[in-house]
């Protein structure tokens, strides 16, 4: 990772990286197949050398690595659809920089798994630091999260194909979310990976459909992942150990619950890299 300090803002580059008013942006893909984690101790400050893991509910161990992605698919925002219609309303921007989107997703994942898994507690201010370190909301790179939830143009990975520092996983969807028959990408505003979508994904809106480009999908299939333990997440400890289960990576921890304060409280202490 590369930290930048300019006068009283620091800004990290990872995998997803936005500079905003807030201190620090940084981002990984998510659920995506690497032998050993990387702790924070140890983790290099080459963006491009960083690798940490997440373990899959019914795979195992999958790779990450702290790199930029690639926008594939669609090249920029279409302004109509196919009948005239405007394609795209970008979504308001709310208190702590937060689209409005966003956080309507957060809250009704949240308040969906509140009945269906009460003893989880999911705070959405959880989903929102996972959302804010994985890819901005879905303003990485260019991207615009829409009034949809849908952020545009697409948010894909890199091909986990082994070079370098990401592990070797072939293709497992035919290229149907990430347009890549040969190799598995990460997708999405929390940045799944096909085989891991498969497992956790979600209809979070109600519109009959499983989407991991959109952040209401996105957010409740997240939840339902943290929430997978059997656990409570609602104290320190236990959302520590969500939020590891998730990604493997003392540094991803501590800024995803740094995030996390900050949305509960308003400030933002965020730890260095």
């Amino acid at each position: 990772m590369r930290l930048h300090v300019q006068g009283q803002h620091a800004h990290v580059v990872g995998t997803v990286a936005v500079a905003t008013v807030l201190t620090v942006s940084v981002v990984g893909f998510g659920v995506s197949a690497m032998a050993e984690p990387v702790s924070a101790a140890v983790a290099p400050v080459a963006a491009t050398s960083l690798v940490t893991t997440q373990v899959g509910l019914s795979q195992a161990n999958i790779a990450r690595t702290v790199e930029p992605v690639m926008l594939l698919a669609e090249k920029g925002v279409k302004k109509k659809d196919a009948r005239g219609e405007a394609f795209l309303k970008v979504s308001a921007t709310g208190s702590n920089n937060l689209p409005e989107a966003a956080r309507r997703a957060y809250q009704t994942a949240a308040r969906t798994l509140a009945r269906t898994k009460p003893g989880c507690r999911l705070p959405w201010t959880l989903l929102a630091g996972i959302g804010r370190v994985e890819s901005d909301h879905g303003r990485y790179g260019g991207s615009q999260l829409g009034t949809d939830g849908v952020a545009r143009p697409k948010i894909i990975g890199i091909p986990l194909n082994g070079v370098g520092p990401v592990a070797a996983i072939r293709d497992t969807d035919n290229g149907r979310l990430d347009g890549d028959k040969v190799w598995d990408r990460a997708v999405g505003p929390m940045q799944f990976i096909p085989s891991t979508w498969a497992v956790v994904g979600a209809d979070g809106d109600g519109d009959g459909k499983r989407d991991p480009f959109d952040i209401d999908d996105a957010a409740l299939a997240a939840g339902k992942y943290l929430c997978h333990g059997g656990f409570s997440v609602a104290d320190s400890a236990g959302a520590a150990r969500a939020v590891f289960s998730y990604n493997h990576s003392d540094y991803y921890v501590a800024l995803v619950l740094a995030f996390e304060r900050g949305y509960r409280t308003g400030i933002f202490e965020l730890p260095p890299p």
